[in-house]
């Protein structure tokens, strides 16, 4: 079993998706890697955030791609109050090889930019990274510019249960898709619980301590 901390979160006091959180769960022994979301500000910079706007999780307002980072880091996010962090001043800062899985967070086709943007600085670091999306067309246009670049599809939630059979190097799925995915491939299961605990498996959690425990009993 392989644990990833998803967004970060683990048995830590630290906001999701920031740098503290990251580098916290990724020097915990028992997990193997961790998950976070990516997007484009108004001024290109990869920046590590799951929402599209900013209203819910921070103290200001606003569509992240319509505001540089100087202006989205006016304000503080999260539980811990944490500005935003940029894909670079996160990979500079990781010191291994566990598993680095980026979720790029465009699903209209207007992710050129993200793409073209987030290639260029992750081909910059000798890292362990994987990268994934929900958006087919996105994968597909990273693999036409880099075919080494390790790409996975996010399967769930109702969407691209079309693709369970697909050209790319790994999975991640809803539980209820395991036994319907090619096996041969890498395969990650989200929102994993005590429920899915395998010896094979790829669970990403915000609660890997808590899996792990249960593994130790």
């Amino acid at each position: 079993m392989y644990l990833i901390a998803h967004r970060g979160l683990d048995n830590h006091k630290y906001s999701e998706n920031s740098l503290k959180a990251i580098l916290t769960s990724l020097n915990e022994k028992y997990i193997d890697g961790v998950e976070f979301d990516v997007r484009i500000t108004k001024d290109k910079k990869i920046v590590l955030i799951h929402d599209a706007i900013i209203d819910f999780i921070s103290d200001g307002s606003g569509i992240v791609k319509y505001k540089s980072f100087d202006e989205l880091n006016s304000f503080k996010y999260g539980k811990s109050n944490e500005p935003l962090s940029t894909l670079e001043q996160v990979l500079d800062s990781i010191k291994t090889n566990k598993i680095i899985l980026i979720e790029l967070k465009e699903f209209g086709n207007d992710f050129v930019l993200l793409v073209d943007e987030t290639i260029k600085i992750i081909k910059k670091y000798n890292l362990n990274i994987y990268v994934s999306s929900f958006n087919y067309k996105l994968l597909n246009y990273i693999k036409d510019k880099d075919k080494n670049i390790k790409c996975g599809l996010i399967i769930g939630y109702g969407l691209n249960s079309l693709y369970l059979k697909n050209k790319f190097d790994f999975n991640i799925v809803s539980y209820h898709y395991i036994n319907k995915i090619d096996k041969n491939k890498l395969t990650f299961i989200f929102n994993a619980s005590k429920n899915n605990i395998n010896d094979k498996n790829y669970l990403i959690s915000d609660n890997c301590f808590e899996i792990a425990n249960l593994t130790k009993k």
